[in-house]
């Protein structure tokens, strides 16, 4: 019954994600590639995908690839505090609410409440929380790229009149270590979540 209801959740609430992201992005095609849109389109249909299957063949997605997931819709719900500091100004309009502020906090309940996370030794544990920041660096690599051809950031949170090699390899790596001791405290909330409800099953 509970694994029901699980599975019925990640579909409704993957799908709700799915609508609003493409609601969201309906007039802007051309903006598809900002980590808004697919961060939040990807995690939707991760769960929607992973629901079904847990429904229909009782087999799961990989955890990892949620882990992943959520450090870097993560990111993008950082972006509030930007806002709300007035160092930013993002679009909270409309679709762009849930975007934003209100699907990242979702995929956490989601991933915290609905998924399972086996760690069978020491070495898989710290694989998960290096392994999980790699959607958001490949990401920054995407911008970078972007950047070296367009001259502009996706986001233009930072200046960009001082960037050279060092700067920008100096901000990977910080960046990086930034996001794994994001990994490591979700996966330790995962855990800790996932080990009191054990108890009371």
């Amino acid at each position: 019954m509970i694994h029901r209801f699980k599975c019925i959740l990640k579909i409704f609430f993957g799908l709700m994600i799915v609508l609003t992201a493409i609601i969201a992005y309906r007039n802007s095609f051309d903006h598809l590639y900002e980590l808004t849109f697919l961060s939040s389109f990807t995690c939707g249909l991760v769960f929607l995908t992973d629901g079904i299957l847990n429904c229909v063949l009782s087999k799961k997605i990989p955890t990892i690839i949620f882990q992943a997931l959520i450090v870097a819709t993560n990111v993008v719900f950082c972006t509030c505090i930007w806002t709300l500091l007035g160092l930013h100004t993002f679009n909270f309009s409309g679709a762009f609410s849930f975007l934003h502020a209100i699907n990242p906090p979702v995929f956490l309940l989601l991933y915290l409440f609905t998924t399972r996370l086996e760690i069978r030794s020491k070495k898989e544990y710290l694989i998960r929380i290096f392994a999980s920041p790699v959607i958001i660096m490949g990401y920054l690599l995407f911008d970078i790229i972007r950047y070296c051809v367009t001259g502009n950031l996706v986001y233009g949170l930072i200046s960009t009149e001082h960037l050279t090699v060092v700067s920008v390899l100096l901000i990977g790596i910080g960046f990086y270590f930034l996001m794994a001791f994001m990994a490591y405290g979700l996966q330790e909330l995962k855990l800790f979540i996932q080990k009191k409800c054990d108890a009371h099953d």
